[in-house]
């Protein structure tokens, strides 16, 4: 019978290349292995799972010296804890991994689980074959099964607990937020890097892994602990399912623990401030480049509107440079919109306050230019306005990494002097808007000319405006 442990299911890259394993090859070979494959909720999915198990296994750090200590235990300590939980990994039974042993509910299309394929009135962008009956490898079921507790949307789904039937249920833990990662060398260095200390959860409880005690009751005291719970968090129990070994295009389906939210700050996920003083996770962007809130994803501490995920205490700011991974997946209520990932190698001096202060403010200035490209689009009359806009913005990333550069390097010199690289910036950000309302005029016919030198003029007051001389 399929388990988790022994069985491969995972992709991984390694120095011959891509293949797959179980759990127990990757932490003994952790090591040696490069990354996690696949795409982000793959990614962010198996990252949490090997945490996960280490701190199940090794326990939770007190403080960053004790954390920088534990790298070493993680793969012996971890094999021997799998093997001791062995049985909790089955993909089927009464054990079976991430499923309740007892559901009295019809079945449905295994599609229900898979989160990129399309089932009924299901949306997806990856798969418009609905309503077929498909009958997976068990390697997909299992890492569908993992990404469903982490990231399904909300929807009506039927009670598993026989107290009433389920009302419509919120997306999953991890539906639509942004979600940090911190990239290794290999991925015992990635698993390392994104572990939890005590230090930095603030009191939270550190719990046990949900297959180490899956509650009967969505108002027991398990359950309770698992919505408050460091462990309980990580790989969490957001849906009933179970499936079916007998025929694996069929799986049952149905609400997990009612209202599971958790009580505390996830440690991988950015926060943000709203008007009203309301704190919550940032969401995955689909319009808004990235790096443009750099500010508040890499922010240890408070910085205007948002802090950055806990786990960037582990940064070691003496380094380089460090590898930061954002995804996730963006839905609207019950749609998916998109699965997304960027990557950036950041210089670790830029975690200091100072530093990212100067580059918001920059940040700042820049949305200021776009503003005033905006206003003159709109005079111009201009019908691709959101068009130039993007172009603006991919122009302004090209080279938005190096004034990160250029600003750590003034403070570690001690230099006050900052006009240079400020005046530098600037120049560029003015020289990248005219460039993007110039190349609108070749959409313009003759009867666009007066409006062209209209928006052209609107543009160069409101540069001027805004500071520094217009670049023509």
């Amino acid at each position: 019978m399929f388990n988790l442990i022994d069985d491969p299911w995972i992709s991984v890259l390694t120095k011959d290349g891509e293949k797959k394993l179980g759990l127990l090859d990757i932490f003994k070979e952790a090591d040696s292995i490069k990354a996690i494959s696949g795409n982000a909720l793959d990614k962010i999915a198996i990252t949490r799972l090997l945490v996960c198990i280490s701190q199940a296994a090794i326990g939770v750090p007190k403080n960053k010296s004790e954390w920088e200590k534990c790298k070493s235990k993680i793969q012996k300590i971890s094999t021997v804890y799998l093997k001791k939980w062995h049985d909790s990994f089955f993909l089927y039974g009464n054990k079976a991994f991430l499923q309740l042993p007892k559901m009295n509910i019809k079945t449905i299309l295994t599609d229900k689980i898979i989160i990129e394929y399309a089932s009924g009135n299901n949306h997806t962008v990856y798969d418009h074959n609905a309503g077929i009956s498909r009958n997976y490898p068990e390697s997909d079921l299992a890492m569908a099964l993992l990404k469903t507790q982490l990231f399904s949307y909300g929807g009506r789904n039927g009670s598993v607990w026989d107290v009433q039937k389920s009302n419509s249920m919120s997306g999953a833990l991890l539906n639509s937020t942004l979600v940090t990662l911190l990239l290794g060398e290999d991925i015992l260095s990635t698993i390392h890097l994104n572990m939890a200390t005590m230090e930095i959860m603030e009191g939270i409880p550190v719990g046990k892994p949900v297959w180490e005690d899956i509650p009967n009751d969505p108002k027991c005291p398990k359950a309770d602990i698992l919505k408050k719970s460091y462990l309980g968090n990580l790989i969490p129990l957001t849906r009933g399912i179970k499936l079916m070994s007998e025929n694996k295009s069929l799986v049952m389906y149905s609400d997990g623990i009612s209202g599971y939210c958790p009580l505390y700050r996830d440690p991988m996920a950015s926060t943000y401030t709203d008007k009203k003083g309301g704190r919550h996770y940032r969401s995955v962007p689909l319009t808004k480049h990235v790096w443009k809130d750099l500010v508040s994803i890499l922010s240890i501490k408070d910085i205007g509107d948002g802090q950055g995920a806990y786990t960037l205490n582990n940064i070691d700011i003496s380094t380089p440079n460090f590898n930061l991974w954002v995804g996730g997946i963006a839905c609207d209520k019950s749609k998916i919109k998109d699965i997304v990932e960027w990557s950036y190698i950041i210089p670790s001096g830029c975690l200091e306050s100072d530093q990212l202060r100067d580059y918001q403010v920059e940040i700042d200035y820049a949305s200021d230019v776009e503003k005033a490209l905006r206003e003159s689009l709109y005079e111009m009359g201009e019908n691709k306005k959101s068009e130039l806009i993007s172009t603006f913005w991919n122009q302004i990333e090209n080279f938005s990494f190096g004034l990160f550069q250029k600003i750590i390097e003034c403070h570690a010199n001690k230099n006050n002097n900052s006009d240079a690289w400020r005046d530098s910036w600037r120049r560029r950000c003015r020289a990248i808007s005219i460039n993007c309302f110039k190349n609108s005029y070749q959409t313009q016919t003759g009867g666009g000319i007066m409006n062209y030198a209209k928006g052209l003029r609107v543009l160069s007051k409101k540069l001027n405006k805004i500071g520094g001389k217009n670049d023509n």
